[in-house]
């Protein structure tokens, strides 16, 4: 039996989920500012509903950025917790990865620009195909924004009501989807195809991921001393 713990609090939804042998027990709300009242007792209750304790857990995955600041620390302390308490490894998943992993489960979506706000008049934004990641993922104005040669492409995440996006990209779009946030399921996925694979961190390397329109991806530790 292999079962896996997920959480993801990036964004205005919060959720968690149990990925155990294929099939997955979820608690998804929109809960802006709440996580941190929410989150403790959605672990309880999808363990409670996938029949197993922590103790049975192999590993948590986390949702790790780009995000909300306080969302962020809220779900990667928790995995931390968690992970140190029973012993296990823990699997960092892209955010936006996430998006787009959810976009192709529910509307079989394969190409997807995932998108979410970074405020000061940016998102965050990558381009997957399926789950892979064909851009780097980056922090820009939206109208900087720009898509692979190839496919019909989908706009998905909430990051999506702020786009003004340039023509090329515009006349590339297929579907928008501004509804569509990071959700603990998919991330139980991708964990749980980590974790096969071998591709785990012990609890005290993960870290939060803030993405930076002029630096690219920082840590947490590398942003802190740099503003130092």
């Amino acid at each position: 039996m292999t079962c896996v713990l997920a959480l993801e609090t990036a964004t205005a939804a919060c959720s968690a989920a149990i990925w155990l042998d294929g099939s997955v027990f979820e608690e998804y709300r929109i809960v802006p500012r709440r996580h941190n009242d929410e989150i403790l007792g959605m672990v309880d209750r999808v363990t409670a509903a996938a029949g197993v304790t922590q103790r049975q857990l192999d590993g948590v995955a986390v949702g790790v950025g780009p995000g909300s600041f306080t969302g962020l620390r809220i779900g990667v302390g928790v995995a931390q917790g968690i992970a140190f308490a029973m012993d296990i490894p823990t699997m960092p998943i892209s955010t936006l990865r996430a998006i787009a992993a959810r976009a192709y489960r529910e509307y079989q979506l394969h190409y997807v620009l995932a998108l979410l706000d970074a405020r000061r008049d940016e998102v965050y934004w990558g381009a997957y195909e399926d789950t892979v990641a064909l851009t780097r993922e980056s922090a820009s104005r939206s109208v900087d924004v720009v898509l692979p040669s190839l496919g019909e492409w989908s706009a998905c995440g909430p990051g999506c009501e702020l786009g003004v996006f340039s023509q090329s990209v515009r006349e590339r779009l297929v579907s928008v989807k501004a509804d569509l946030f990071p959700t603990a399921w998919d991330v139980a996925t991708l964990g749980a195809s980590a974790l096969a694979n071998g591709e785990t961190l012990a609890p005290h390397e993960i870290e939060p991921i803030y993405l930076s329109g002029r630096a690219g991806w920082k840590t947490l530790s590398r942003q802190q001393r740099s503003d130092g």
